[in-house]
């Protein structure tokens, strides 16, 4: 009895831990006027117009577990490889840029990462980027994305070049970025123990006192990613960086 109730404890560890993965046969543009298919039997992608049912073109592509946004005009498709079921250690492509169903650019994972153990990887995926509306939506033929290092890229996405690549002002002066385990101190007051140091002059192993009152932690070892500067907290980033520890 008790080596079947371990097994249960081991599957349900399993399933806990294990990612569910995407599947997406359509993708539909901001405005809601084109709709991105995929055909199954021919494995490729139809780009139409949604009042009329026209056909404007096809495209080829894995895009099914990506991020996927459309232009307003139809013309630009960008794909995004956020949620990677690729292994990091290829280098492979992580960001696709189409124009009028034609592949111009790509980029892999080293050419918008700096360090890529600053990633966050579970059994079966690998993040990198931040998901929000802001970042993931087109303005003026650009498309903005933001790194979990806190880099932030703009893109032209008729031509798929990097615009710009900067910080976040979020690290600006004495901030620092580093993820490992908060203890509540009592009230505002908090110490985080450094189990990686994405950005700024900070330790391994070292305890950093800050105050927060926006959240409060109760307890210890609660792992958080935080951006903390002159002894306060500025941003609790939500990330597990997992390779770098």
């Amino acid at each position: 009895m008790k080596y079947f109730l371990l097994l249960i404890l081991v599957f349900a560890t399993f399933t806990v831990r294990a990612d569910q993965p995407r599947f997406n046969k359509i993708f539909i543009s901001a405005n809601n006027k084109f709709e991105l298919k995929l055909n199954l039997e021919e494995r490729d992608w139809s780009l139409t117009e949604k009042s009329s049912g026209k056909e404007l073109y096809k495209l080829t592509g894995s895009l099914w577990s990506m991020t996927v946004s459309i232009s307003d005009d139809g013309k630009s498709v960008i794909a995004i490889d956020d949620y990677s079921e690729q292994d990091p250690k290829d280098n492979s492509e992580v960001l696709i840029f189409y124009n009028n169903g034609n592949r111009i650019k790509a980029y892999k994972l080293n050419e918008v990462f700096d360090n890529l153990k600053f990633i966050s990887q579970s059994v079966s995926h690998f993040r990198w980027l931040f998901r929000s509306e802001k970042e993931f939506s087109i303005n003026d033929s650009k498309i903005s994305l933001t790194t979990f290092e806190m880099n932030n890229l703009v893109f032209d996405i008729e031509t798929g070049n990097l615009l710009k690549k900067e910080k976040d002002k979020s690290l600006s002066g004495d901030a620092i970025y580093v993820y490992g385990k908060v203890k509540g101190l009592g009230g505002e007051k908090h110490e985080i123990q450094v189990e990686c140091v994405i950005n700024g002059k900070a330790k391994k192993g070292e305890k950093i006192l800050f105050n927060s009152k926006e959240f409060r932690w109760e307890g210890s070892n609660f792992d958080e990613s935080l951006i903390i500067n002159d002894g306060r907290l500025v941003s609790r980033k939500g990330v597990n960086f997992n390779r770098c520890i």
